[in-house]
């Protein structure tokens, strides 16, 4: 699971949250260039994004355009914005609730996710 709260082509970071029935735990934090560049999405910054990202079955963003959206739904990774600038904890909790509700229906069926590519740092352009 994933969690932050700006819009998806801004990020610089990703905090990443692990959650379970007994609650969300903080695990660290994940570097990555910024998606949008002078106000349109690189394709090569979304692939580095998705490899910092790969091993979450979520993240949670307050915007997210189009072309982002789509790409992550292809790899698995879902964009949540429903949630946007609230306590990331709870709202993490609630949607791993109905995530295990959507798995327990047949809605949708849960993947195990690949290995993150974790990189100390990244570009960072002024």
């Amino acid at each position: 699971m994933v969690a932050f709260n700006q819009h998806f082509g801004h990020a610089k970071e990703f905090q990443v949250y692990e959650v379970s029935t007994t609650g969300a735990k903080f695990v660290g934090h994940r570097r990555v260039d910024n998606y949008c560049q002078g106000g349109f999405g690189e394709e090569e910054s979304l692939e580095t994004v998705v490899r910092a990202i790969n091993d979450c079955v979520a993240v949670f963003i307050s915007r997210i355009g189009n072309c982002p959206r789509e790409g992550l739904l292809k790899v698995g990774i879902e964009p949540v914005d429903r949630f946007a600038l609230e306590y990331i904890e709870q709202s993490a909790i609630a949607y791993f609730r109905e995530y295990l509700e959507r798995v327990r229906s047949g809605e949708i069926e849960h993947r195990q996710r690949g290995d993150a590519d974790i990189r100390q740092g990244a570009l960072v352009t002024i």
